[in-house]
């Protein structure tokens, strides 16, 4: 199964807040480069890097909202998913 045309390959700059907690929660992301960190209510929970993913805890309830805001703390770029083409892709894999 080949879900590469569901990514979307961005770059962002030092300072560029990715997504904001709270915000609709429809893609994952995956870090190639750089550095991101995580913050919740303001307080900064953890940092990640290149070959680590964010963004996916939204993704487990339609219409979920973001639990955390993901601000780049170095340049970088990272692949985002569009998880309804995604999710679209896996239908035939669905136990009935």
């Amino acid at each position: 199964m080949d879900l590469s045309h569901s990514l979307a390959l961005e770059h962002c700059q030092r300072g560029n807040t990715i997504f904001l907690e709270g915000d609709p929660g429809d893609k994952m992301y995956i870090v190639l480069s750089g550095k991101v960190g995580i913050s919740i209510k303001s307080k900064s929970i953890k940092d990640l890097g290149p070959g680590e993913q964010f963004g996916e805890v939204a993704l487990l309830k339609k219409g979920a909202t973001r639990a955390a805001t993901v601000t780049a703390l170095e340049a970088g770029a990272y692949t985002r998913s569009h998880f309804r083409s995604t999710r679209a892709d896996l239908a035939p894999f669905r136990s009935t």
